[in-house]
C-alpha cells in the first residue's frame, strides 16, 4: 500500500497538517505561507488502517495507493482546522507556493471520512 501524507494527532511531526493540529490542540492558530493554493488529499490515520484491512480482507495483490476522500488546498485544509478547533485565522505570511501533490486512490479501498469529519473524530 502506498500513502500520501498521513495525518492525525500525534502523527508524523515532519508533515505540516500534523503540525498544525498539535499547535490548534494548545490553541495556537496555523499560519499559511504564500497562498495556500496547492492541493492535498491527506489520509486520515484511522482511514489508513482501514485500507490496510481492505487490502488484506480482500486479498488484494499489486500496488494499491491509498488517499483522502476530498482534495483541499492548503488554505482550505487549514481554514477547516480553524473552525474544527475554534481558532481565529489562519494568519498568513509571504513565502513560496507550494505545489499540488495530489494522490488517486485505488477504487478498491474505502472511501474514508472527509476532513472535517476526520479532525472532529479527534476531538
Amino acid at each position: 500500500v502506498r500513502f500520501c501524507g498521513i495525518f492525525g494527532v500525534g502523527g508524523a511531526k515532519h508533515l505540516g497538517i500534523n503540525k498544525a493540529i498539535n499547535n490548534a490542540r494548545i490553541g495556537v492558530a496555523p499560519t499559511i505561507r504564500g497562498g495556500g493554493a496547492a492541493k492535498r488529499n491527506y489520509i486520515h490515520i484511522s482511514d489508513a488502517a482501514a485500507a490496510l484491512e481492505a487490502c488484506v480482507g480482500n486479498r488484494l495483490n499489486g500496488v494499491q495507493w491509498a488517499a483522502g476522500r476530498e482534495v483541499n488546498s492548503i488554505a482550505e485544509i487549514l481554514d477547516t482546522l480553524c473552525e474544527v478547533y475554534e481558532l481565529e485565522g489562519p494568519l498568513s505570511e509571504e513565502g513560496q507556493e507550494g505545489i499540488d501533490q495530489v494522490v488517486k486512490s485505488s477504487k478498491a479501498l474505502p472511501l474514508g471520512k472527509t476532513l472535517s469529519e476526520a479532525l472532529v473524530s479527534e476531538l
